[in-house]
């Protein structure tokens, strides 16, 4: 491991690509705008089923807006989303009934491949019938299913977190000016 010094601060190099990519480009320059595919899902006419896990540590955002742009851009499209209660990929390499000491109560992952996955492909691969809704979301607080037919779900509304002194969060900007928006 190398260590590397930029105007901001020291930083370790590491055998992780995207890692390195991240501390030579912190902001949205030219290196990150190129490789953006969300400006380039236009005129999509497959059917898509976008997954994506709460607890993604590598990409929480991609599944979302990845979700959303293909929506905006293409709303005649038949879409499928679902977010369950994984890390990244967890829904096909993990049970998913557990993440560390949390008990989700059920193996969501295997609900998932068996319930939602494989009659999406079954559906506009083999033209088998379809019934799953195109939302589906794993509530991780009462360890059950949601579904809808849009996203995001009703009843929901957008809060902004701040970060705090003494790293707290909080729902207002308590720190007197201190506080940094998420």
């Amino acid at each position: 491991m190398a260590t590397v010094a930029n105007t901001n601060a020291l930083y370790y190099k590491d055998s992780i690509r995207l890692w390195n990519e991240m501390l030579d480009h912190p902001n949205y320059d030219e290196h990150w705008k190129v490789r953006n595919i969300l400006l380039h899902l236009k005129n999509i006419k497959t059917p898509y089923l976008v997954t994506g896990g709460w607890y993604d540590a590598e990409d929480l955002y991609g599944a979302i807006h990845t979700y959303d742009t293909l929506r905006g851009n293409n709303p005649k499209t038949p879409a499928y989303f679902v977010m369950g209660p994984w890390v990244h990929g967890g829904w096909a390499h993990t049970d998913g009934d557990h993440l560390g000491d949390i008990d989700f109560g059920a193996k969501t992952s295997l609900y998932y491949r068996e319930k939602i996955e494989f009659p999406f492909f079954k559906h506009y691969l083999k033209g088998a019938p379809l019934d799953i809704s195109p939302v589906n979301v794993f509530n991780t607080g009462a360890n059950h299913w949601l579904t809808a037919s849009s996203w995001p779900l009703n009843g929901t509304r957008k809060t902004r977190l701040f970060l705090l002194p003494g790293g707290r969060l909080g729902f207002e900007n308590r720190a007197n000016g201190a506080g940094n928006p998420l």
